[in-house]
């Protein structure tokens, strides 16, 4: 990869798009195999547009983050509209047009530095499906602005790439991606195909399509494999020694030195497993404070991010979905947490806002509190919010401040009125209660109204 090893930054949302892209095609592979995308499915792949379309936004990558952008206002829909997608094949065949993009988009990353693909069609066939979804009625979020200030981005150059490879998947009805295809030149024959054959056709298992799960596998290098040949070469020269001692006499004794050696080596291999599946939080320390600085200058605040304890270390599996939750978090904090300098002003607060990520090992245990000295949580706003959604479960009255406050982890929470390129599509706290609770962990939050929010991670 021709990358600048230098520029983290890039190098960061390289892997993290390539993780993102393929919990997509997991998902994708599913729906197709089954004939339909349940609820879990549509927000699992919302998730991850979101989160596609906010490391985007930071980068600059205007084509990208306008796609993904697009396309998030046809999830919203079904998420909250349909709640499944039955009616796959038009949906299939533009987020395989879509996907392919993504990743052509994100191997420029890789080998050129500059994504400069040409979304506009795409975009256009997105707004042409999404309007034949709603009967012409433009969605919620389709109607509103940022609500703030507008994002500015680089205008990204126009380029001759080679055609979309479209999948040969439909169905016969003439809306949207039909509509589209024949737009683009793609044989209405191939497009008719009726969706009960589409979905009854065979799959491959998904270990036969993904031959790398980051589950199950792990990544190794050239270097790694070299140290441990190394380690290996010295285990063998001592099983030659000791087997040459056995071909004189059928019991040998083991000096103290030789149990040393081989401690040593157990050592090493020990050593050498720790480091290839192990990491620490530096790499996210480092994006967490460029999307502070993305986010501050397009809202107009100013912050100090105090990080402290980021050389802990973690397994690396476990750490994508950390570093998720923990974005999440810090974008929530920086968005509706912090308020404004005129507002704090008049609060009587210091110009400047505080954000504070302490990182900690406890015992086999990762402490993660996060805080800010913003406006804080406001429970009858919550509440309010939440009859309003229909996602409360009991009576008001009956609710305890903890269960007010694990309110705004429901799927489709939010407390925004209007959508920006950052909050108010019930997303963000919902992705670090999904991640945290897969890796068995719990949250807690603490907030006082006009003082500030902490929210403790324990993993």
């Amino acid at each position: 990869m021709s990358m600048n090893n230098s520029d983290t930054m890039v190098s960061i949302f390289y892997e993290e798009c390539l993780e993102l892209i393929e919990n997509l095609e997991y998902v994708i592979e599913d729906g197709k195999h089954s004939g339909v995308y349940n609820s879990e499915q549509v927000q699992e792949m919302f998730r991850c547009f979101h989160t596609l379309k906010a490391d985007a936004t930071m980068m600059l990558y205007e084509n990208m983050s306008e796609l993904t952008k697009s396309f998030e206002r046809i999830l919203y829909y079904y998420r909250d509209e349909k709640k499944e997608i039955t009616e796959i094949g038009d949906f299939t065949i533009l987020l395989d047009r879509i996907m392919h993009f993504l990743k052509t988009e994100v191997e420029k990353v890789a080998t050129t530095g500059t994504p400069n693909g040409d979304a506009t069609e795409l975009i256009e066939d997105v707004r042409i499906y999404l309007k034949s979804l709603t009967n012409g009625e433009q969605t919620k979020e389709a109607k509103e602005e940022t609500g703030g200030r507008k994002q500015v981005y680089y205008i990204a150059g126009k380029t001759d790439d080679k055609p979309v490879n479209i999948s040969k998947k439909g169905t016969t009805s003439d809306s949207g991606a039909l509509q589209i295809l024949r737009r683009i030149g793609y044989g209405n024959e191939e497009a008719e195909e009726d969706e009960e054959t589409f979905s009854q056709k065979p799959h491959k298992k998904r270990e036969e399509i993904h031959e790398y799960d980051r589950n199950r596998h792990t990544i190794i290098t050239e270097t790694d494999i070299d140290e441990l040949t190394e380690v290996v070469d010295k285990l063998k020269k001592q099983l030659e020694y000791y087997e040459d001692r056995l071909a004189i006499t059928s019991v040998i004794a083991f000096e103290k030195e030789d149990l040393v050696k081989i401690k040593k080596s157990a050592q090493a291999v020990e050593n050498w497993i720790h480091d290839i599946t192990t990491t620490d939080f530096t790499r996210v320390a480092m994006k967490m404070r460029a999307v502070k600085d993305e986010m501050c200058q397009s809202l107009g605040k100013r912050i100090n991010l105090t990080i402290s304890g980021e050389h802990a270390t973690i397994n690396k599996q476990m750490l994508n979905l950390i570093s998720a939750a923990m974005i999440h978090i810090l974008r929530n904090s920086i968005d509706h947490g912090i308020e404004t300098e005129e507002e704090r002003i008049e609060l009587g607060k210091p110009v400047i806002g505080n954000v504070k990520i302490n990182i900690a090992k406890e015992h086999k245990r990762l402490l993660i509190i996060m805080s800010d000295d913003g406006r804080g949580l406001d429970e009858e706003q919550i509440l309010s919010r939440a009859r309003d959604l229909n996602l409360l479960y009991k009576p008001e009255d009956e609710f305890t401040r903890q269960e007010i406050y694990n309110l705004i982890m429901l799927n489709g929470f939010s407390t925004r009125d209007t959508t920006t390129d950052y909050s108010g599509q019930g997303v963000g706290m919902d992705v670090v209660m999904h991640n945290i609770s897969d890796l068995g962990g719990t949250m807690k939050i603490d907030s006082i109204k006009g003082k500030g929010t902490r929210i403790t991670l324990h993993i």
